[in-house]
């Protein structure tokens, strides 16, 4: 596979990767700053919270998909690219405090044994899981993904100024708005 001309797909690949670890990452400093404050030691989310972090996960980067933050366009100063992640971010909140409370264990479990099983298979037990956790998660999360898109944005441009992944364009006449594109 040749590199230079497969710059931007491979880009997009390790983007979403380091993505996931950053979310990842997010919501694991979110969880044990907390633990930290009631204990000592260092523990990994289990239970309801492993599950409520695995839809953090992939939710954010769905909304991410869906935003457009895995474009291979990207604004000259990256502006559009934080407006993007603001609202990926809140977006992803939204639908996974919804999960939250649509997927919750019922106040009263069904009779039926495999009813019963068909139950704790979709619901979570959301009620153990404090909110404020997520919150805190989220907030990590969009700082060090800004942290990493930046980085990136550093990334690229060091590319481009080794001429990795240009295009090459055919400028075609002589008219003003042709020398103008010519020279930049």
């Amino acid at each position: 596979m040749n590199f230079r001309r497969n710059f931007e797909r491979i880009f997009l690949m390790t983007q979403v990767v380091v993505d996931a670890l950053a979310i990842a990452a997010a919501c694991l400093a979110g969880f044990e700053l907390v633990q930290l404050g009631y204990q000592t030691e260092l523990r990994w989310p289990t239970g309801e919270y492993a599950v409520v972090f695995s839809w953090v996960l992939v939710v954010t980067l769905t909304t991410f998909a869906a935003t457009g933050m895995y474009s291979t366009r990207k604004s000259l100063l990256n502006i559009s690219e934080f407006e993007r992640l603001g609202k990926s971010v809140l977006i992803s909140a939204l639908v996974v405090f919804s999960l939250m409370f649509l997927l919750r264990e019922p106040a009263k479990p069904a009779t039926e044994p495999w009813l019963r099983s068909i139950e704790e298979w979709i619901f979570v037990r959301t009620e153990n899981v404090a909110r404020y956790i997520v919150v805190i998660a989220y907030l990590l999360l969009f700082g060090l993904v800004a942290m990493e898109r930046f980085g990136f944005f550093k990334i690229i441009q060091a590319a481009h100024r080794r001429g990795i992944g240009h295009h090459h364009v055919l400028i075609v006449g002589r008219a003003p708005p042709a020398r103008r594109s010519r020279r930049s």
